[in-house]
């Protein structure tokens, strides 16, 4: 495509930035859906800001939406970049002007900021957008994998320098949209202007007959990045049960290789969405989230994006010990304790399985659609860009 083809249809409806680390088509996760809600309301520049492009890249992905990778010549190296402030900050910089000269093109009458990224406080400094809004949905300054050797020196740096980062963009902005709740605590400290914003799921929800498997095997499912955040001994013991299979929705990240024991009871997608999710996952007869609750970023989830959209097909969910997570009810969400206790919470699950738990799932899914998020946050941004 010609870029001097890629424009908006309408050119009379306001602008949303919405800047990512984030490339736009890799799986779904919150950021995609916010800006797929955007999209019903306003034209939408989704920035895709890292280190790894050296040319800037446009491509338009229908008439309300255009992807932007702004690019840099010169090889920043990654560790650099995060932890030497000076240089930081220039990077940061030099990507804000590229931005804003990016979207000045379009010459909107109205142009706001959703910002994604925690570290990003110079882009949350412009004076071009009428509204600024942060989203936050992790303990970004404290996500790191683990290491058999830590340095704490290292640690206690890095988390103290992240999270000054993330302090100066929540200052900066109009209002932030924190998934949970542990986090609207914390952030509240630096703006008071921070309100609890919740995933949803895109799926239509249907009226589902109540059947038991006839199956040999439970199957279990997990959908989702499979990487450092899970349980693997936990998984392991699954698969290694005689009456239990596993089915894997989503990407397998570098440093989980070769971490089952039992390959030949694992399905695996790499990547799956809308119509072929919803029917995988419709196969599944319990759904698992073994996250480890000791690592920072899983303690404090309240709800995942996940969760809905398990909850869209009308199983049983069962999931680590999280202490912050939310309630939902009888016959919704079982708590493991132990890699024992997670294999007895997923029979139990699948025995208690009825037409009853499985109505209130649905009527829990069908209250808490993205469609309804995005209603939700449109108000929001009318409301305040009024009030200005």
């Amino acid at each position: 495509m010609n870029y001097q083809d890629i424009k908006f249809k309408d050119t009379t409806l306001p602008l949303a930035v919405v800047v990512t680390s984030t490339p736009w088509h890799e799986p779904p996760r919150i950021r995609h859906q916010l800006t797929r809600q955007l999209t019903r309301f306003y034209n939408v520049l989704y920035i895709e800001k890292n280190l790894k492009n050296r040319n800037d890249h446009i491509e338009q992905i229908h008439e309300r939406q255009i992807v932007y990778s702004p690019g840099m010549a010169c090889n920043i190296p990654l560790r650099l970049n995060a932890n030497e402030p000076l240089t930081h900050h220039l990077v940061n910089s030099y990507f804000k002007r590229k931005i804003i000269a990016f979207a000045k093109q379009f010459n909107p009458g109205q142009m706001f900021l959703v910002n994604f990224v925690y570290d990003f406080f110079e882009i949350m400094r412009s004076g071009v957008f009428d509204y600024k809004i942060h989203v936050c949905y992790d303990e970004f300054p404290k996500m790191r994998r683990r290491k058999e050797k830590p340095n704490f020196i290292k640690k206690i740096y890095q988390q103290r320098l992240f999270q000054n980062y993330e302090n100066h963009t929540v200052r900066k902005a109009d209002i932030c949209l924190v998934t949970h709740k542990v986090l609207i605590k914390k952030l509240y400290r630096y703006n008071n202007k921070c309100i609890q914003f919740l995933p949803g799921h895109e799926f239509k929800c249907i009226n589902k007959i109540h059947t038991k498997n006839i199956k040999k095997k439970i199957n279990i499912g997990f959908m989702g990045f499979i990487n450092w955040r899970l349980q693997f001994d936990w998984l392991n013991r699954l698969v290694n049960e005689p009456d239990m299979q596993l089915t894997l929705i989503g990407p397998f990240e570098k440093e989980t290789p070769n971490i089952f024991t039992n390959y030949k009871k694992i399905v695996h997608f790499n990547f799956l969405k809308d119509g072929q999710l919803f029917d995988e996952l419709n196969k599944c007869d319990v759904f698992i989230m073994p996250f480890d609750p000791e690592i920072p970023e899983v303690e404090i989830l309240t709800i995942n994006n996940k969760i809905y959209q398990y909850l869209a097909s009308g199983k049983p969910v069962v999931i680590s010990n999280l202490p912050n997570y939310i309630q939902l009810g009888e016959g919704i969400i079982y708590k493991a304790t132990s890699s024992s206790d997670f294999i007895n919470k997923i029979r139990q699950a699948y025995n208690e399985d009825c037409q009853e738990y499985v109505d209130l799932r649905l009527k829990i899914a069908a209250e808490n659609t993205w469609d309804k998020r995005g209603d939700e946050l449109y108000k929001i941004i009318t409301t305040a860009i009024s009030e200005n």
